[in-house]
């Protein structure tokens, strides 16, 4: 999580969703591959509500994922959003995650 949070204010355009949560988890050792699909597969497929802080959620169905970011626990996750705006700390209450991968 403190790897991710030094990404905070990185803009999309120089970072997507799947490259935000690639370069976070490359900076404690961690490969977890480049696009959504592929970090999709890693770890064990849980519900959300069983997601822990440190996990990698999605939206969208396991095979076909649109969007990453990495839980934070309380409600909270950070991720790289969309074209015009930065990575940031968001509330899953308004975008709740279809699944997470326990990392």
């Amino acid at each position: 999580i403190a790897a991710a949070k030094t990404y905070i204010d990185t803009p999309y355009e120089q970072m997507d969703c799947s490259a935000f949560t690639q370069a976070a988890f490359a900076k404690i050792g961690r490969s977890i591959g480049r696009t959504t699909y592929k970090q999709a597969t890693l770890g064990s497929h849980v519900s959300f509500s069983q997601a822990q802080a440190g996990d990698l959620i999605f939206w969208g169905s396991d095979s076909a994922p649109y969007h990453v970011g990495i839980y934070l626990g309380g409600g909270k996750y950070i991720a790289s959003p969309t074209n015009g705006e930065t990575v940031s700390i968001k509330s899953t209450t308004y975008y709740t995650p279809s699944f997470a991968i326990h990392m």
